[in-house]
């Protein structure tokens, strides 16, 4: 099993046997192996510059966030960044995801791989960039880090770009940003009203109606996983205010019949996660 599906079993795991939501931001425990850092994404409907997303994340307390190590960058993503509502395409182009704290110092069009930093000042040591980046598209000066997936649609991916401080003239905009903080005390973020799911009926043979509650205005991603954490079904993310409906008719997503089985319904939103379990029995 890989590690990111031994992630999402834990994640899972978590959320049923304590609270109903799992609100951001989240910390990477240092008895997970990790720094004790806090993590949170932030999306901007409209798109947000890189610069405008430095000066947001250090209102915030805290900086953009700094990947300095694989399993860094693995917590960060499947917690927080694979989740279509963050992602925008460019028209006929690449899926772009949201902004990083790293920045080049200089670049005089020819050396877009050289004098790259953190915004906290820690050694560039450590690089996840997608094939063929970083390389000054079209010429242009991209000086600044996010995320990035092939042209593919939906696509999204835990690795990295460069890009321009503003993309506007790619027709298309950065749309989230991710926030780290290095204490728990530095922790400064509105507070988020917790989501609801529930199916019925369950146990279930032929479909059943999973329901999410928000208590605010929130864009929702609903996914179908299968018990060992591999992800069978998406649906299209809708903005949810108070109560919204949809059927699993029980079929993956190229329409196939699922076998009887335990399966998961995971909810996402800027509000965190929540997670019901499905019996289907054919």
């Amino acid at each position: 099993m890989s590690i990111r599906r031994r992630a999402f079993l834990a994640g899972i795991s978590s959320l049923l046997l304590t609270a109903p939501a799992l609100a951001t931001p989240i910390q990477w425990t240092v008895g997970s192996g990790g720094n004790g850092h806090y993590y949170d994404i932030i999306r901007v409907p409209a798109g947000i510059s890189w610069t405008a997303a430095n000066n947001a994340a250090l209102a915030a307390n805290g900086h953009l966030a700094t990947i300095t190590s694989s399993a860094e960058g693995l917590f960060v993503y499947t917690n927080l960044v694979d989740n279509p509502i963050y992602w925008n395409q460019e028209p006929g182009g690449s899926d772009l995801g949201p902004w990083l704290g790293a920045y080049q110092t200089s670049d005089n069009g020819s050396h877009a791989s050289l004098n790259w930093v953190w915004v906290t000042g820690e050694p560039w040591s450590y690089t996840d960039w997608h094939s063929g980046e970083p390389n000054n598209f079209t010429g242009l000066l991209e000086n600044y880090l996010s995320y990035k997936c092939s042209a593919t649609a939906n696509c999204r991916s835990p690795q990295w770009n460069d890009l321009p401080d503003n993309i506007s003239g790619f027709g298309t905009s950065v749309l989230a940003y991710v926030i780290e903080w290095d204490a728990p005390t530095a922790v400064r973020t509105p507070a988020v009203a917790r989501m609801l799911i529930r199916a019925i009926p369950n146990p279930f043979s032929t479909s059943t109606r999973v329901s999410i509650t928000a208590p605010s205005r929130q864009d929702v991603v609903v996914g179908i996983y299968d018990a060992s954490g591999r992800r069978v079904r998406e649906f299209k993310s809708a903005s949810v205010n108070g109560e919204y409906s949809l059927t699993w008719d029980g079929n993956d997503t190229r329409g196939v019949r699922m076998a009887s089985g335990i399966y998961f319904a995971r909810a996402s939103s800027r509000a965190g996660v929540v997670v019901t379990r499905l019996v289907l029995v054919r």
